[in-house]
């Protein structure tokens, strides 16, 4: 509707929504978890600079608005609804996309990592593109997604346990490896 209806889906301010991205935050879905985007391109959430989305709700879902400003997702903190378990993994995802999961962290990764070894590098949707598609072949994934990608697929909504299961793995390894002292293998 035109004007400012409080029964329209509104931002936090109170703003109409133009359009917006329902957005699923998961390792398990994640309830509690608070989403920004990363306005400055830096990887890390910087109150004050990034964009803050808002806090997803019981089933791990946020509304993105069509008018938030460009970059990557960054999700944090909240609860798994699966175990009741601390979410202590940060989580992200290259703009535009509809899910946040362990996966679409390393597709991000895979990004950040372009970009690092090349400033000039522009991150458009073939980059994106690129990097979620590597990121399935390297973990086995891509027949599991019958075409769709990582970053508009989730595995939890499907039943599909394969793809679960490699979120899964992933979310350990990086919780491992952040909880390795110094010098361990």
């Amino acid at each position: 509707t035109t004007g400012n209806d409080t029964a329209a889906i509104q931002d936090l301010a109170g703003n109409d929504a133009a359009s917006f991205t329902n957005t699923v935050v998961a390792d398990g879905y994640i309830r509690g978890a608070t989403v920004y985007i990363d306005v400055n391109q830096n990887g890390v959430i910087d109150i004050g600079t990034d964009y803050l989305v808002g806090t997803t709700d019981a089933n791990g879902n946020v509304l993105i608005p069509g008018g938030a400003p460009a970059g990557s997702i960054i999700a944090t903190g909240g609860v798994n609804t699966d175990t009741g378990a601390p979410n202590t993994m940060v989580l992200k995802a290259p703009q535009g996309a509809a899910t946040i999961n362990p996966l679409t962290t390393l597709v991000q990764a895979v990004i950040e990592k372009a970009v690092a070894a090349n400033p000039n590098t522009v991150v458009n949707a073939a980059l994106i593109a690129q990097a979620s598609t590597k990121v399935a072949d390297s973990l086995g994934l891509t027949s599991s997604l019958g075409g769709a990608s990582l970053l508009n697929y989730d595995p939890i909504a499907k039943g599909d346990t394969v793809v679960q299961k490699a979120a899964a793995q992933v979310a350990t390894i990086v919780t491992l490896a952040g909880n390795a002292e110094a010098g361990t293998t």
